[in-house]
């Protein structure tokens, strides 16, 4: 099993490979302002093209903001797809005409409304094209492209508000209150994300999102006592970790998908110190890895620069490369 964390900037694109079954969580973003003078990060589309891959087995989609799904139109005109995967009742998501082509007063507001909405035609066009959608909440145990998944988030709590203000706002007439719940939905959002356990052999991988541990409920200590790898929520922002989870977890490896430029503050240098402080006063090692690293972090060993990806090898033991 081989899994690819792709260099797409500031957002998620991670790839596991298996016996010719390709199973891909989130897609990036579709912006070419993220690729654009940045040699470095590549769009997944031509990612997947480069690894010579046709067919995606399995697509799973933690939740709608820009810089996860933003490239989800490109991923179906370009590659055939067995099976998605969604949240729990995301399904019911239909295209809002209403808001399409507004101006909105925050730029976040309007990539969120875009996504939203090709979320909504993605969902059509699996429909129409008999691709099979399935969906994922907490307590769900799947087999997915030979590797067990448990879902441990999001809240149905948080989801189901979510869905409500989804529903408001399709139903609104008014662009001043549907720009609100537009606001309030975009706020939302990354605590919507699936957070998703993952174990294949020796790998136990812990995939956030955006979901951050502020929203984790304390029954998830017993299911992460054994997680070896994560991957950082949130981009590795101040609210990324918290020592009531992170010192449950024997951690080897952690992977942020923070942009080279530290947006919004993300890859903060706080949250490394704080695992590695936590690592040697547990008596363990832990590799901070970074998708688009920044030069700010060449007093990192494991970094290096200028690749489209990291990858693994996950099997009996773990071992990685970066890729150019």
């Amino acid at each position: 099993m081989k899994l690819n964390c792709v260099n797409v900037g500031y957002g998620d694109a991670f790839l596991f490979q298996s016996d010719n079954v390709n199973m891909l969580i989130d897609t990036g973003s579709g912006l070419e302002s993220e690729y654009e003078g940045y040699e470095e990060r590549i769009n997944i589309v031509k990612f997947l093209e480069k690894e010579k891959i046709s067919h995606i087995d399995e697509l799973i989609l933690t939740h709608i903001h820009e810089d996860h799904v933003g490239n989800l139109d490109s991923i179906i005109k370009s590659f055939s797809i067995s099976r998605v995967w969604i949240p729990k009742d995301f399904e019911k998501v239909k295209k809002i005409e209403f808001i399409e082509d507004k101006e909105f007063n925050k730029n976040s507001s309007k990539l969120f409304s875009r996504a939203l909405n090709e979320f909504a035609q993605a969902l059509d066009f699996f429909r129409k094209n008999n691709i099979k959608v399935e969906t994922l909440c907490v307590g769900d145990k799947r087999n997915i492209a030979g590797i067990d998944v448990s879902v441990l988030g999001a809240s149905p709590d948080i989801t189901d508000k979510f869905l409500q203000y989804y529903k408001s706002l399709y139903e609104c007439k008014n662009f001043e209150q549907a720009q609100a719940l537009v606001d309030q939905m975009d706020a939302m959002s990354n605590h919507t994300s699936l957070l998703l356990k993952l174990e294949y052999k020796s790998f136990k991988g812990l995939f956030c999102a955006d979901n951050i541990p502020a929203n984790w409920s304390e029954g998830i200590k017993e299911c992460i006592k054994d997680i070896n790898f994560i991957k950082i929520p949130h981009h590795g922002q101040l609210d990324a970790v918290d020592e009531r989870f992170m010192r449950v977890m024997p951690i080897e490896f952690c992977i942020t998908t923070a942009s080279s430029e530290r947006r919004y503050n993300s890859a903060n240098p706080q949250i490394y110190e704080l695992l590695k402080k936590w690592a040697k006063e547990d008596g363990r090692d832990i590799k901070v890895l970074f998708t688009d690293p920044s030069r700010e972090y060449e007093y990192l060993k494991e970094v290096e620069y200028g690749n489209g990806s990291i990858e693994f090898e996950i099997d009996e033991a773990m071992a990685y490369r970066y890729k150019k």
